[in-house]
């Protein structure tokens, strides 16, 4: 890469040391001492937490303000700030040298990543050793208020985008909680969350209910049999016809993503054709996606659905968005997930028997349009708040090219 006036290329060897953490063994994890920071707790500070109490040499401790670079597996760097710490294998504590900005060091590096990445080894398991570092140049600001400068700015974003990741983090424990209320007490007429204290309850199969309330099973509210999907050969030429991929459900609903094009001329694409509004599940994945469901929504070509969904189509007493809800509250997932069977310890499978005999909490259908409104609205909040993070994330790559470059200069 060709350096600017003021800039010279560095190898990343050049710019600082790379200490790796220490290979703690299980005879070495407690209960006191200092907490053992692997790449799990680098990502999520209040994970689960292992103890180291014997001596350790300066190198593999942490303290707030040092930057840490995860360089096996996941790829991503931190400054540290949650107090002091033992830092574990496949982890290295980055200590700048002399004229460099730390804080510009971390975005210099970040930016740079996918190229490191390119050259790292490993096909499923990535990681980047010292080698790579040694062998990395690119050009770097000499001037440290020029880098000073550019991680100002850079900050700046940083701030704001986790600013807007713990609004979103808030307000999505905020809708658990309200979704919890809601799907297990209700909203009464007066748009009044119900509770004990002021509303009769009565008991039933899954607890303590509002006395307006039934419970049911899925099969209770169909209008026909669920019907599993058809997952014929993909071919490479566009069709005309697309087929869903597992990954259309997620944790969010519908989404259409891992399209596949479906065969030409196949009968059989026609009884797995889908409508807008269809009411989809996964009937076989791991125990923690099993069950997954999303309401299909039109994507302007036709669609079939794979043999690992299964479609339900619900009677009038049910809102088909009352029921996505529904079929993510703990109430029913735990009926479904525990009823999941298979011999292969990663894959399991349910069948149209468990999705039909499991039971719901049944609200009336004007109750139910309450109970949708106000978790749409909240939803929708969250949704305005993560587009907005997805603009500052990419107005960042843009500026991040621009200063991290010296195509653009600050001054």
């Amino acid at each position: 890469m060709t350096a600017k006036a003021g800039w010279e290329n560095k190898k990343l060897t050049d710019l600082a040391e790379y200490i790796n953490g220490r290979a703690f063994k299980p005879e070495d994890w407690g209960t006191e001492g200092l907490p053992i920071i692997r790449i799990e707790q680098l990502k999520n500070p209040l994970a689960v937490t292992d103890y180291y109490a014997g001596k350790l040499p300066d190198a593999n401790i942490i303290e707030d303000g040092d930057l840490i670079f995860s360089w096996s597996a996941s790829l991503f760097l931190r400054i540290w700030k949650f107090g002091k710490a033992a830092l574990n294998q496949h982890l290295f504590k980055v200590v700048e040298k002399d004229g460099v900005d730390k804080v510009f060091l971390k975005s210099f590096i970040d930016f740079y990543l996918p190229e490191l990445t390119k050259s790292s080894h490993g096909s499923t398991m990535q990681h980047i050793t010292r080698k790579e570092l040694e062998k990395f140049s690119a050009p770097f600001p000499i001037d440290t208020v020029e880098q000073s400068q550019i991680a100002a700015i850079l900050s700046t974003l940083d701030r704001a985008i986790e600013q807007t990741e713990a609004i979103i983090a808030k307000q999505q424990r905020i809708k658990a909680g309200l979704m919890q209320d809601l799907l297990t007490k209700g909203i009464d007429e007066h748009g009044a969350i119900r509770s004990e204290a002021t509303h009769q309850f009565k008991n039933s199969p899954l607890g303590r209910i509002p006395v307006e309330w039934d419970t049911a099973r899925i099969g209770d509210v169909l209008t026909e049999k669920p019907k599993n999907g058809y997952s014929p050969k993909e071919v490479d030429d566009w069709t005309g016809v697309q087929m869903l991929g597992l990954g259309c459900l997620s944790t969010d609903g519908f989404r259409p993503v891992q399209l596949k094009n479906a065969p030409l001329g196949d009968l059989r694409l026609s009884n797995a054709l889908l409508k807008d509004g269809d009411f989809l599940i996964s009937r076989s994945n791991t125990r923690d996606l099993v069950g997954l469901v999303g309401i299909f929504r039109e994507i302007g070509v036709p669609c079939i659905y794979p043999d690992l969904m299964v479609r339900l189509r619900f009677d009038s007493s049910v809102d088909t968005k009352f029921m996505e809800f529904i079929f993510r509250h703990h109430l029913l997932r735990s009926q479904i997930t525990n009823s999941a069977v298979g011999t292969s310890g990663s894959m399991v499978k349910i069948n149209a028997e468990v999705i039909t005999t499991s039971r719901f909490l049944k609200p009336n259908i004007e109750e139910q349009e309450r109970i949708v409104c106000l978790l749409k609205q909240m939803a929708a909040e969250i949704c305005d708040l993560r587009n907005y993070t997805h603009k500052l994330n990419s107005i960042k790559i843009g500026v991040m090219h621009d200063l991290l470059t010296g195509t653009v200069r600050v001054n």
